[in-house]
Parts: structure tokens; C-alpha cells; sequence
């Protein structure tokens, strides 16, 4: 599945999920569709894979809407972004530019390399076929990716990062 161009795996995360509707302004609970589809395996009722979520949300939406509207119900306009959704989205997509930086690669490898190309919660490796990921425990304001110490970054694979990132936000 992708989200915002890239792959994202076989699932997104309910944060991804939040982050669109809001971004879109759709009159859906993001918990809800989360629950539906993962009780689904994120498959369509043609039982074939979704593609992304842009187009999953947009969909469900669109159907929403749609049983609202044959119920006479008044249906809300989609609100555009806020000006600090747009600066929010500013960030992270910066944010993911400086993920692409040599420095930052570098930084990655030494920390693969120092928990042995090991996930730290599950104990999955590079041996087990799984996509690896250096998770920051803490982000800082005006900190870019590389200037943090060993003891703020740690190697997850990419489900566990995943759910690492819906059970709690780490900012500080």
C-alpha cells in the first residue's frame, strides 16, 4: 500500500489515517475505517488489496456522503486546509527530505550496525526478511535527524515502528 507516493507496507497506521482526514477535512472517524479495514485485512469487498490510502479515504468519504445525502441529511463541505496544516505538512515533507541526506544515511548505518541489523522489540533481523528503520525516541526542535546521541535513536523493523508511532507520540 502507499501513502503520499511512497510504500508503506501491507497496512498504514491509524496516525496516517488521522493525518489525511484532517489534511482533507472528511467527516469520518479515523478509528472506525482503521478498525473496518484492518478486520478486513485491507482488502476491498472484491477481496483485492488496497492501493493507498488517499484512495481508500477519499472513497469511504464519497460513500459516506453519499448514505447521508439518500437520508436528507445535510452533508458538511470539505473544509480546505488550515493554514497550519499546510505549514504541518510543510515540515514533515522537509522532514523527509533530510531522511534522504548522506549524513543522516550514515548516522542510520552506524545504529544498524551498533544493534546488529537487529529490531530492538521484536528481535527480527535483516535474516528475517523485514525493513528496518532507526527510530529518534525524542525529537528536538532545530535538531536534524544525524545531530542526535546513540541513546535517542534505536533500529526497529517497520511494523514495530509503525505501532511505536500509534501507541504514542514522541515529540518534545
Amino acid at each position: 500500500m502507499k501513502y503520499k507516493g511512497k510504500e508503506i507496507g501491507e497496512k498504514p497506521t491509524l496516525q496516517m489515517i488521522e493525518e489525511f482526514i484532517e489534511e482533507m477535512g472528511y467527516d469520518l472517524d479515523a478509528k472506525e475505517v482503521y478498525k473496518k479495514y484492518d478486520n478486513r485485512n485491507w482488502m476491498t469487498k472484491k477481496h483485492t488489496p488496497l492501493v493507498s490510502v488517499e484512495s481508500l479515504l477519499s472513497s469511504v468519504n464519497g460513500i459516506e456522503m453519499e448514505k447521508k445525502r439518500k437520508k436528507g441529511i445535510e452533508v458538511k463541505k470539505r473544509v480546505p486546509k488550515s493554514d497550519k496544516a499546510r505549514q504541518k505538512q510543510k515540515e514533515r515533507s522537509d522532514y523527509y527530505e533530510l531522511l534522504k541526506d548522506p549524513r543522516w544515511q550514515k548516522r542510520r548505518l552506524e545504529i544498524m550496525q551498533r544493534d546488529n541489523f537487529t529490531c530492538q522489540m521484536c528481535g527480527n533481523g535483516l535474516t528475517s526478511g523485514v525493513t528496518l528503520n532507526v527510530h529518534h525516541y525524542v525529537y528536538h526542535k532545530g535538531y536534524l535527524p544525524w545531530e542526535y546521541q546513540d541513546k535517542d535513536l534505536i533500529t526497529l523493523c517497520r511494523d514495530c515502528h509503525h505501532k511505536l508511532h500509534e501507541d504514542k507520540p514522541n515529540k518534545k
